[in-house]
């Protein structure tokens, strides 16, 4: 919020690779520079990104068949089984709960077709199908159902976890509440709970600067293949 800048990322020390973008077409006022009423908070924010999926593979080590970018494929299925030892990360910002997104979702991730005789396009539970993939973690801005289109789990309560929107205040203080709108979504184990920090810069106790107006959230999980 301090440079009203808004888009989305994957940080790591480690190897990203085989990186993919989904977007929803979007309309041009989307980045208008130009106050658009329920867009673009009256011309202040920056869109650099949003509105979009970001994904990528995580590896512990360099390897020349890693490849940069991801060639989704429509008429067959991604195995990555010839990939070193890897996860599925993600960044999303709202992407459009359809079944050609679902077919995309299981496709990246490794888990094949979704089935074809689903009553919903919510139904259905991911497996890492190749043995050089150890778990999906995907994090981001959307609905709680959003995690069950691509076959992950939930690991947020909705109820406690609440993120937006966050206001900073004098004291150390802060207000966070009443949506959650950030969830976690894995097919992995978690070793500690979803914790929400109050994203405040307190170096002026009396006038604290809130960074941004949801919090930050964080979770650890492990692979179910160790």
């Amino acid at each position: 919020d301090a440079l009203s800048l808004h888009g989305n990322a994957i940080l790591s020390k480690c190897i990203l690779g085989d990186g993919l973008i989904l977007r929803d077409p979007l309309p041009h006022t989307y980045f208008s520079e130009k106050a658009e009423r329920g867009i673009n908070a009256d011309g202040y924010e920056v869109r650099l990104g949003g509105r979009m999926g970001l994904f990528a593979r995580i590896f512990g080590k360099p390897s020349p068949i890693i490849p940069r970018t991801h060639n989704l494929t429509k008429d067959s299925f991604y195995l990555p089984e010839n990939l070193p030892p890897h996860f599925v990360v993600g960044n999303v910002h709202k992407l459009k709960e359809t079944k050609e997104t679902r077919a995309k979702l299981w496709n990246f991730y490794g888990f094949g077709a979704p089935a074809a005789n689903s009553t919903s396009i919510y139904d259905g539970k991911g497996i890492d199908l190749a043995s050089s993939q150890h778990g999906v973690i995907i994090q981001g801005d959307f609905g709680p159902q959003f995690c069950s289109l691509g076959g992950l789990e939930k690991m947020n309560n909705y109820m406690a976890h609440k993120k937006f929107r966050s206001t900073c205040l004098p004291n150390g203080k802060s207000k966070i509440g009443p949506l959650s709108g950030d969830f976690f979504c894995s097919n992995m184990i978690a070793t500690r709970d979803v914790k929400v920090t109050p994203p405040c810069n307190c170096s002026n106790n009396t006038n604290p600067l809130t960074l941004a107006d949801h919090a930050i959230v964080s979770i650890e999980v492990k692979s179910n293949k160790h």
